[in-house]
């Protein structure tokens, strides 16, 4: 009872399923609204940007306008019409023909040829060291594997719960001494 006499309602604990499936659900919304909002999220596949991204960094990337980008930034850009994409550093902007000079920071020359300003993706804005590996990993056959044994003992787990619950509550289940 509170203070006013009356009988309060028992609260609803979170359960794991629960917690996991907000989780899940608001994970979803935040990719989905990067998506909108025209964020793309890469992971470096290569050690063309060592010291400043090692592979296997997850980078996330911005729409930044031609005339806002500058000597220094690191923008990720569309390699040819296939859609490849490369993330490296500006290091000269052709105002006349409207492209970029573009090196990796662990590349000896600059690329060829200068970067379309059409091309490009973005202006990486955040790097987060190692947490492409992830991503990297699940793509692969033993990554798929171990992901679909998590959610097959995640699922026999929240069953056997039910399961358990269902039997307490009915009297089925052997009483505890």
């Amino acid at each position: 009872m509170d203070t006013a006499g009356r009988r309060q309602r028992p609260r609803k604990r979170l359960r794991a399923p629960d917690i996991l499936l907000i989780v899940l659900a608001a994970a979803a919304l935040v990719l989905l609204l990067f998506r909108l909002a025209g964020v793309r999220i890469y992971v470096m596949a290569s050690s063309s940007m060592e010291e400043a991204i090692s592979v296997g960094d997850l980078v996330v990337v911005t729409p930044k306008s031609y005339d806002r980008i500058q000597p220094g930034d690191v923008i990720t850009f569309a390699a040819d019409p296939s859609g490849q994409t490369v993330t490296h550093r500006v290091i000269a902007k052709n105002e006349a023909e409207q492209t970029f000079v573009t090196k990796g920071d662990n590349s000896a020359a600059p690329d060829e040829p200068a970067v379309p300003g059409s091309r490009v993706v973005g202006v990486v804005s955040l790097v987060v060291p190692g947490a492409g590996e992830l991503s990297v990993f699940l793509a692969t056959l033993q990554g798929k594997i171990l992901l679909g044994l998590l959610f097959a003992i995640f699922v026999v787990t929240v069953l056997l719960i039910a399961l358990c619950r269902g039997k307490k509550k009915s009297g089925r289940f052997p009483a505890e001494k």
